[in-house]
């Protein structure tokens, strides 16, 4: 079961200590010439704008973090020969910090012979 975690940012980089995290963020038409650095979104036109309102449109894996450079690493799934061989860094109070998510509970496996 899916279970959307806290805003709080001690909270998150909590979770993150035990597996990565399922994310959601914002990705603009800029967002496919990103190739380093830490992304923050450059509005191309009024109408992209008034379209997502900087509302998530894009999920990822939220993988670590870095408090020197204050932004979360996430790994996209557009391949390596996008960004950072496949990875991003956002900035901390990027949106992404109310839309993540972790797995919680058991699964039960049963085999059969």
């Amino acid at each position: 079961m899916w279970q959307r975690l806290d805003s709080d940012r001690t909270n998150l980089k909590a979770a993150l200590q035990l597996s990565p995290l399922i994310g959601a963020v914002y990705m603009g038409e800029d967002s496919f010439y990103y190739t380093g650095g830490v992304y923050e979104p450059v509005w191309s036109s009024d109408e992209w704008l008034e379209e997502f309102q900087n509302q998530p449109n894009h999920c990822i894996t939220v993988v670590g973090y870095n408090d020197t450079g204050s932004y979360w690493i996430l790994k996209n799934s557009w391949g390596t020969t996008w960004g950072e061989d496949g990875y991003f860094k956002v900035p901390y109070g990027n949106a992404i910090e109310d839309y993540m998510w972790t797995m919680s509970g058991t699964i039960a496996v049963s085999y059969t012979h």
